[in-house]
């Protein structure tokens, strides 16, 4: 509501509204988060609401995410999210340098898992995890969709965060974009495009030997800083064998670094050294 009052010229009513969270925030705090980061009710959807909606102080942040992460280990890396959470899930674990426990996740293949939709030969997303199953079959006919948007909304994920497309933050219409592929998990290789309001964004990558590959086609009009996830960011070089513009730390990552570029209209591609090593609780 903040971003929309300033967006709509009511600056009065943003600064009205930013008191309210600010208050609203604090007396989240006092009720729910302990000092050590962990949340009272210590559910998947907990964490992953008061992580996303910027609940938690920054000084506990990353013990939030890493009981977060824990609770998925308890799960046997499961998620047990639904409508409320199910959409941030994954975002929310690449924002905190887990992304290889997303990746995890969307290749499980036990239920509840995405996976197990599929290999029960879906083509849709469902809207109940166990909407059917081996053991029971289907579930009660009252609520059972087999192509529903909520468990679905893995796609943004697959869009933003597997090929990297987005928008600048503070900008609207797809002119300027934000390019971050969060290669990952047991993919080699990734590859679609996204039709925005001015034309088709295309993106892909490849991971081979240590090498790791990217191609961006932007439509008229339209700019992008592309970051190349990267060992060594300063390796990396365009088509025309031109390094990056800057180079930056990986987000939600500590240690982990990216190459920035800055491109316009057409196609474009990268490369360089991977990045590798990174950590986190899905290890062991």
């Amino acid at each position: 509501m903040t971003e929309i009052a300033e967006a709509t010229g009511r600056a009065g009513e943003a600064a009205g509204y930013r008191e309210l969270f600010r208050k609203l925030r604090s007396s989240f705090i006092d009720a729910f988060v302990a000092a050590d980061g962990q949340l009272s009710s210590g559910t998947q959807t907990a964490y992953v609401l008061a992580l996303h909606m910027d609940l938690i102080p920054g000084d506990r942040r990353a013990a939030a995410a890493g009981h977060r992460a824990e609770a998925i280990r308890r799960e046997n890396w499961h998620l047990t999210t639904g409508f409320a959470g199910v959409g941030y899930l994954l975002p929310v674990l690449c924002s905190t340098g887990h992304a290889d426990i997303a990746y995890r996740l969307l290749g499980q293949t036990s239920a509840p898992s995405w996976r197990y939709m599929i290999d029960a030969g879906a083509t849709t997303i469902w809207e109940r995890w166990d909407g059917w199953t081996k053991e029971r079959g289907f579930q009660s006919a009252r609520m059972n969709s087999f192509n529903h948007y909520a468990l679905g909304s893995v796609g943004e994920w697959l869009y933003r965060f597997v090929l990297g497309i987005d928008q600048e933050p503070g900008t609207a219409g797809f002119g300027r974009l934000l390019v971050r592929p969060h290669p990952g998990g047991s993919l080699s290789w990734a590859r679609g495009s996204y039709s925005s309001v001015r034309g088709p964004v295309a993106s892909g990558w490849r991971r081979d030997d240590g090498r790791f590959t990217f191609s961006l086609g932007l439509p008229p009009n339209v700019t992008a800083s592309v970051r190349i996830p990267s060992d060594d960011p300063a390796a990396v070089r365009d088509r025309a064998g031109s390094g990056p513009v800057s180079v930056a730390g990986y987000p939600g990552a500590p240690g982990a670094t990216e190459a920035v570029f800055a491109v316009g209209p057409g196609s474009h591609e990268f490369t360089g050294p991977a990045l590798t090593g990174l950590l986190s609780l899905s290890n062991g």
